[in-house]
């Protein structure tokens, strides 16, 4: 048979095609199977990366698959990998060990434990779990005021919301106190705690030997909550003065109008009482021979301050007297004229003869009803004359009844709010006494009991002033 022209090109480009595709396939398969053990080694890689990321955040969530090798019928193409978490207390402590290290003034070679709080016992105190014993842990050098019940509530709820965390615990000198507290440092992961109450206005610094590592920290939180006004250093409402406390905290500025006294021409042993009937020396100060007057136990530390006005506990005011109200202290007619000059009003009188450091003003007993804005004015008035002469006014409530229709000692607590001055709450002091220590019989005197009262917390105001100026 002949042979077609073409026929022996075509067999020769079908068997070069052929050895192609064949060449092709090889290499195709090849490049798969490498691909496979690739993608075989980068989910062991991945698998690594897991444990890692677990180890440094802590919690994480792991693919729902065995990565251990441990499955029952594991794919013969499967890749293991052995993955070891850390335990959780290690990632807890590793965390909360960072705090502690930012707390500058716990020491370095400090011991640490790590617990977990179950329950809130009070305000400093806490439930917590230690190496599976139940500890009640109490903060370490801070002080929780219980006179603030909005502040209790803050610090309630604080340590509430401790409850499951895990906190670390450090310790000063003393392990535990006498009723077995644990006394600790607590931190949580980013903060410590007892120096958020401090910051917060919510305790105040109270370290004392032996446990003093962070005295000096902890009293620099508490001078920048009480110059940022925060917590217990907040002004008391007026509306809330039944609240306020009997003595009162001395402000900053009230001791900068002490000080400015001292610095010009008040006599530091000296202080003036505005007043009326209730204040009449022989009711107020007269009666007590203060030379061998002695102070009731364990109020020792205020016979410094009996000492330092000795020269005035029985002296008679100028601006004293029955029937005496705010407006009385501008008007001549009242004055002494024995002491005074023909034209000179009681308040310029007194403060030219007794040139005081401090004034007392206790007034409003024989104010009348429906005259509260004369009352304010005229004490408005007694207020800025003493402060534009540097000395330092204090402001007396009454214990008699102050009906919402004529609202003197609000008044009172309005302004010394305004002023930023001490309000000392003689009101709140004979709440306790029947009939609050008024004489049944005239309905504004008071009692010797309620006297007494007056005179101890008059002196405990006058002190808490020389102790704020020395401090």
């Amino acid at each position: 048979m002949k042979k077609l022209p073409f026929i022996g090109t075509t067999h020769s480009k079908l068997l070069l095609i052929g050895s192609t595709i064949g060449i092709v396939l090889t290499l195709g398969l090849t490049a798969f199977m490498s691909l496979s053990e690739a993608e075989a080694q980068s989910s062991v890689e991945a698998a690594g990366s897991i444990a890692q990321v677990a180890g440094d955040q802590g919690a994480i969530s792991l693919p729902s698959q065995d990565l251990s090798g441990e499955d029952e019928n594991p794919p013969d193409n499967k890749p293991t990998a052995a993955i070891e978490l850390p335990p959780i207390q290690d990632l807890v402590s590793s965390e909360t060990i960072l705090a502690v290290d930012a707390a500058t003034c716990i020491p370095k070679d400090a011991v640490h434990q790590v617990g977990s709080v179950i329950d809130v016992i009070d305000t400093d105190r806490l439930s917590v779990l230690i190496d599976d014993d139940l500890s009640t842990v109490k903060y370490l050098g801070i002080a929780i005021q219980p006179s603030n019940e909005q502040v209790q509530e803050a610090a309630l709820s604080t340590n509430q919301s401790l409850i499951g965390q895990s906190i670390t615990l450090v310790s000063d000198s003393s392990d535990a106190d006498a009723d077995g507290n644990l006394l600790r440092f607590v931190f949580t992961d980013d903060a410590f705690i007892n120096q958020y109450f401090l910051e917060n206005g919510l305790a105040t610094a109270a370290s004392a030997p032996p446990d003093e590592a962070c005295g000096e920290d902890f009293q620099a939180a508490q001078d920048r909550a009480r110059s940022q006004k925060v917590g217990i250093w907040e002004p008391l409402k007026p509306s809330d003065w039944r609240e306020w406390p009997i003595v009162p905290e001395i402000s900053d500025y009230a001791v900068e109008i002490y000080l400015r006294g001292l610095e010009s021409r008040v006599n530091p042993e000296s202080f003036s009482i505005i007043g009326d009937c209730l204040s009449i020396p022989e009711r107020l100060f007269r009666k007590v021979s203060w030379g061998d007057f002695e102070l009731p136990e364990g109020l020792e530390d205020l016979q410094s301050t009996v000492e330092q006005f000795k020269s005035v506990w029985n002296r008679q005011p100028v601006t004293v007297d029955g029937g005496f109200v705010p407006a009385s202290m501008f008007s001549s007619y009242f004055s002494d004229p024995a002491r005074c000059g023909a034209y000179e009003t009681p308040l310029d009188c007194e403060f030219r003869i007794n040139n005081p450091s401090i004034v007392i003003i206790s007034m409003g007993t024989d104010q009348k009803p429906e005259t509260e804005e004369e009352f304010e004015f005229y004490m408005r008035e007694i207020i800025e004359y003493s402060i534009g002469r540097d000395v330092l006014p204090i402001i007396v409530t009454k214990a008699d009844p102050t009906e919402e229709e004529f609202p003197l000692n609000f008044i009172m607590a309005q302004l010394a709010y305004e002023y930023d001055l001490p309000l000392w709450n003689f009101w709140a002091a004979v709440q306790h006494l029947p009939n609050t220590a008024l004489n049944p019989v005239t309905g504004i005197h008071l009692t010797a009991e309620g006297n007494a009262i007056r005179r101890l917390s008059a002196l405990q105001v006058l002190d808490a002033i020389l102790t704020a100026a020395q401090n």
